[in-house]
């Protein structure tokens, strides 16, 4: 799986937000290759962590963004933002759980937030940001 979320496919052409994209696929990557090779479960736990906190960093830095820029679809961005940090909680106490054992549920985080979020979303609040300049 993680062959598949390769940060070139997922620029923007804003710098600031392409270089925070760019550590949240690392992140991404670097758990996904975990579970990919069965590492140890607090090994995959761990890693599940810190892409969390990479990717809740990462929504505060654009929620600043739209904040400071009056970006008008910001309650929406935001409201994903807020749903995607859900998911990761689900998926972080079914793991410490043990109630997940394959990555499909970290699949269908990764395809929601690289394919729609940055390509939708994101996108969207990039061309904003390069209008304001």
């Amino acid at each position: 799986m993680a062959a598949w979320v390769r940060f070139k496919d997922h620029t923007l052409g804003y710098p600031q937000i392409d270089e925070q994209h760019e550590r949240v696929v690392e992140s991404l990557q670097d758990l996904c290759a975990a579970i990919d090779l069965g590492r140890p479960d607090a090994e995959t736990r761990r890693l599940l962590d810190a892409f969390t906190r990479t990717a809740s960093v990462h929504f505060s830095f654009e929620n600043q963004l739209m904040r400071r820029s009056e970006y008008p679809e910001s309650d929406v961005h935001v409201a994903e933002h807020r749903r995607l940090l859900e998911q990761l909680a689900i998926l972080q106490g079914e793991l410490a759980a043990g109630k997940v054992r394959s990555c499909g549920a970290l699949a269908e985080f990764a395809k929601a937030w690289t394919t729609e979020h940055i390509q939708g979303a994101d996108r969207r609040l990039a061309e904003h940001l390069k209008n304001l300049a």
